[in-house]
C-alpha cells in the first residue's frame, strides 16, 4: 500500500517534468557516450527500462556479436554495443528516431558498416540474419496510438505490437539467440504469456528491480 502510495505521488510529480524535458532536443551522456535526444524521442535519462537493460547489457561480452535493438529510440543499447566492437543493427519506426540515430553514429565516428540503421515496423525490413542479441524496450499499454510519441507507450488495444513481434521473431532467433525484453508491474504479463505461447515461445523472468516504487523486469524470450 506504501509503495503504491509513493508511486501516485511521484506520477503527479515527475511526469509534468517529464513533458517539459522532451519538448526540447537535450544532450545525454553515459559513460563517455554523449548523444542528443531529440525531442519527442524516448529519453534512457528520464527513464528506468532503458538503463536497466544497460546494466545487464555490461556483464556480456559484446565484441564481434551481432546485436539488434529493436525499436531502439535514442539507440542508447545499440551506441554501448558499438563501443564494444559488437556488429549492430538498430530499428525504429518514428522518423525522428531515425535522424537521432543517423547524427549521432555520425557524431560519435562509429562506421556505418558495423552501424547500420532501418526504419521498419518491427521486423518488416530487418535483413533476414541471425542475431546474438536482440534487445526490446516495447511499448506495453493497451491502447492505440496516434502519434510517434505515443508509440513507444502503447501498443495498441489487442496487443497488435506483440502479436506482430512474437509472430516475427523467430526468423531472426537461432538456440544462442538472447531477446530481452525490458517490461514493468503495470503491464499485463500474462497476457503477454499468452501471445507468446501461441508461438510457440515463452517470456522467463531473467531479473526484477523497484525502480522508485514501481517493480521492473527483465524478459528473455525463449523457444518452447
Amino acid at each position: 500500500m506504501f509503495r503504491k502510495f509513493i508511486k501516485k505521488i511521484i506520477q503527479h510529480t515527475y511526469r509534468p517534468y517529464i513533458m517539459r524535458q522532451i519538448q526540447a532536443d537535450r544532450f545525454y551522456e553515459f559513460e563517455g557516450l554523449r548523444i542528443l535526444i531529440k525531442k519527442g524521442v524516448f529519453h534512457p535519462g528520464l527513464f528506468f527500462s532503458t538503463r536497466f537493460l544497460l546494466q545487464e547489457l555490461k556483464k556480456e561480452k559484446l565484441h564481434s556479436k551481432r546485436i539488434l535493438e529493436l525499436g531502439a529510440g535514442s539507440g542508447l543499447l545499440s551506441f554501448y554495443a558499438a563501443s564494444q566492437k559488437a556488429l549492430v543493427t538498430t530499428s525504429d519506426i518514428s522518423h525522428l528516431a531515425i535522424e537521432g540515430l543517423q547524427n549521432n553514429r555520425k557524431n560519435l565516428n562509429i562506421p556505418d558498416t558495423d552501424f547500420q540503421i532501418i526504419y521498419s515496423d518491427l521486423f518488416e525490413q530487418i535483413p533476414a540474419l541471425h542475431f546474438d542479441y536482440i534487445l526490446i524496450n516495447p511499448p506495453y499499454y493497451p491502447k492505440n496510438p496516434t502519434t510517434e510519441w505515443e508509440m513507444a507507450w502503447y501498443c495498441g488495444e489487442n496487443y497488435t505490437y506483440f502479436i506482430k513481434l512474437f509472430s516475427g521473431i523467430g526468423k531472426h532467433m537461432q538456440p544462442q539467440t538472447q531477446v530481452w525484453l525490458s517490461l514493468s508491474e503495470d503491464c499485463n504479463i500474462n497476457q503477454l504469456q499468452k501471445i507468446a505461447h501461441a508461438n510457440q515461445l515463452h517470456l522467463y523472468q531473467r531479473k526484477s528491480k523497484h525502480f522508485w516504487g514501481e517493480k521492473n523486469f527483465i524478459f528473455e524470450l525463449m523457444a518452447v
